[in-house]
């Protein structure tokens, strides 16, 4: 009986360690496009997270016939509110809170938060700052105390923390602004990439925009830009 010799089928050595090596330089490419998309998708979340907040407070406060406020905290390590802040450069939550306690003293007390966002250690909250509605563009301020309240009427006006209290210093049309941004990649040259700015206008309404400079009473601005 004649015996028939299969070819044997398989890969040698040589091929296999030149698929690893392929593989491994795929993967190398990758890891920095995925933590590019990681980070950006953090920003743009995060964003949409606080400009998610200054909505419900303003439809808080015409439900509730009262002011709402919103303002920079401090979350425990447990993820519970542990304060409001004075300072959005300490801060790592944004708290919406009401006046519960009758004395309506625009400062918070325990259990008067209605919403609290956490921000991410590697989002910063930064150059927060306010525009009055028609003024010079060069007039804006950066306020690391900054401070939102909103009306039963649907009206919003900026002020300061002072003392962890709420003072409303502006009168109504001034426009907010603020940046969100990677932390890590701020200082990498890719700030508009990692970017998202939040424009609090004078009724009080949140919009993101994507790092851009646009266009304010038909002159160029950067109230919208990242850099």
């Amino acid at each position: 009986m004649k015996r028939t010799h299969l070819k044997q089928q398989g890969f040698t050595l040589t091929e296999l360690m030149i698929v690893v090596a392929l593989a491994a330089i795929f993967a190398t490419l990758a890891v920095p496009n995925m933590g590019a998309m990681a980070a950006r998708q953090r920003v743009q979340g995060q964003a949409n997270e606080i400009a998610n907040a200054f909505t419900f407070a303003h439809n808080e406060a015409v439900r509730r016939g009262k002011p709402v406020f919103v303002v920079p905290g401090s979350i425990r390590t447990d993820g519970k509110l542990n304060d409001t802040s004075d300072t959005w450069a300490s801060a790592n939550a944004l708290v919406v809170f009401t006046d519960n306690n009758g004395g309506d003293d625009q400062k918070y007390n325990t259990g008067e938060d209605l919403r609290v966002v956490s921000i991410h250690n590697n989002v910063l909250i930064d150059k927060i700052t306010q525009e009055a509605l028609g003024s010079a563009v060069g007039t804006n301020v950066d306020d690391k105390t900054m401070a939102f309240t909103y009306y039963s009427n649907g009206q919003m006006r900026i002020g300061k923390m002072n003392n962890k209290k709420v003072e409303v210093n502006l009168p109504p049309g001034a426009i907010g602004r603020i940046m969100v941004k990677d932390n890590k990649r701020a200082t990498r040259n890719q700030t508009s990439r990692f970017c998202e700015v939040i424009r609090v206008d004078a009724t009080g309404r949140a919009s993101v925009y994507t790092g851009k400079r646009s266009a304010l009473n038909g002159n160029n601005t950067d109230f919208f830009y990242c850099e």
